[in-house]
Protein backbone atom coordinates (compact mmCIF):
# COMPACT_ATOMS: atom_id res chain seq x y z
CA UNK A 1 0.00 0.00 0.00
CA UNK A 2 1.37 3.38 -0.96
CA UNK A 3 0.62 6.72 0.67
CA UNK A 4 -0.93 9.07 -1.89
CA UNK A 5 0.53 12.06 -0.01
CA UNK A 6 4.02 10.64 -0.46
CA UNK A 7 3.33 10.05 -4.17
CA UNK A 8 2.10 13.65 -4.51
CA UNK A 9 5.14 15.04 -2.71
CA UNK A 10 7.67 12.91 -4.62
CA UNK A 11 6.13 11.59 -7.84
CA UNK A 12 9.52 11.12 -9.49
CA UNK A 13 10.79 8.98 -6.61
CA UNK A 14 7.65 6.83 -6.84
CA UNK A 15 8.06 6.39 -10.61
CA UNK A 16 11.76 5.55 -10.19
CA UNK A 17 10.83 2.85 -7.70
CA UNK A 18 8.37 1.41 -10.20
CA UNK A 19 10.92 1.50 -13.02
CA UNK A 20 13.39 -0.46 -10.85
CA UNK A 21 10.76 -3.21 -10.76
CA UNK A 22 10.26 -3.03 -14.51
CA UNK A 23 6.95 -1.16 -14.29
CA UNK A 24 5.68 1.89 -16.11
CA UNK A 25 5.48 5.27 -14.33
CA UNK A 26 2.05 5.69 -12.74
CA UNK A 27 2.29 8.71 -10.42
CA UNK A 28 0.42 11.06 -12.77
CA UNK A 29 -2.38 8.52 -13.21
CA UNK A 30 -2.65 7.89 -9.47
CA UNK A 31 -2.70 11.61 -8.69
CA UNK A 32 -5.45 12.15 -11.30
CA UNK A 33 -7.48 9.30 -9.80
CA UNK A 34 -7.06 10.77 -6.32
CA UNK A 35 -8.15 14.19 -7.59
CA UNK A 36 -11.28 12.60 -9.03
CA UNK A 37 -11.92 10.72 -5.78
CA UNK A 38 -11.66 13.98 -3.81
CA UNK A 39 -14.09 15.63 -6.21
CA UNK A 40 -16.63 12.82 -5.87
CA UNK A 41 -16.31 12.85 -2.07
CA UNK A 42 -16.94 16.61 -2.09
CA UNK A 43 -20.02 16.16 -4.29
CA UNK A 44 -21.34 13.44 -1.98
CA UNK A 45 -20.81 15.66 1.07
CA UNK A 46 -22.61 18.55 -0.62
CA UNK A 47 -25.54 16.26 -1.48
CA UNK A 48 -25.65 15.01 2.13
CA UNK A 49 -25.68 18.60 3.40
CA UNK A 50 -28.58 19.44 1.06
CA UNK A 51 -30.46 16.34 2.20
CA UNK A 52 -29.94 17.21 5.85
CA UNK A 53 -31.08 20.79 5.24
CA UNK A 54 -34.24 19.64 3.47
CA UNK A 55 -34.95 17.07 6.20
CA UNK A 56 -34.57 19.74 8.86
CA UNK A 57 -36.96 22.05 6.99
CA UNK A 58 -39.51 19.24 6.60
CA UNK A 59 -39.27 18.60 10.34
CA UNK A 60 -39.87 22.28 11.08
CA UNK A 61 -42.90 22.36 8.82
CA UNK A 62 -44.33 19.13 10.24
CA UNK A 63 -43.80 20.42 13.77
CA UNK A 64 -45.69 23.61 12.91
CA UNK A 65 -48.59 21.61 11.49
CA UNK A 66 -48.76 19.43 14.60
CA UNK A 67 -48.79 22.47 16.87
CA UNK A 68 -51.53 24.04 14.74
CA UNK A 69 -53.64 20.85 14.94
CA UNK A 70 -53.17 20.65 18.71
CA UNK A 71 -54.33 24.21 19.06
CA UNK A 72 -57.41 23.53 16.92
CA UNK A 73 -58.52 20.42 18.82
CA UNK A 74 -57.93 21.55 22.40
CA UNK A 75 -54.35 20.50 22.90
CA UNK A 76 -54.36 17.19 21.11
CA UNK A 77 -55.62 15.24 24.14
CA UNK A 78 -59.18 14.60 23.14
CA UNK A 79 -62.10 16.17 25.01
CA UNK A 80 -60.38 17.36 28.17
CA UNK A 81 -62.19 20.51 29.06
CA UNK A 82 -61.48 22.65 32.14
CA UNK A 83 -63.75 20.56 34.41
CA UNK A 84 -62.08 17.29 33.47
CA UNK A 85 -58.59 18.77 33.90
CA UNK A 86 -59.60 20.04 37.34
CA UNK A 87 -60.44 16.47 38.39
CA UNK A 88 -56.99 15.31 37.31
CA UNK A 89 -58.07 14.10 33.91
CA UNK A 90 -60.03 11.10 35.21
CA UNK A 91 -63.75 10.50 35.10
Amino acid sequence: MHDIRAIRENPNDFDEGLSKRGLEPRSAELIALDDRRKSVVGEAQAAQERRNSVSKEIGRQEGGRRRARRGADGGGRGAQGPARRARGGRT
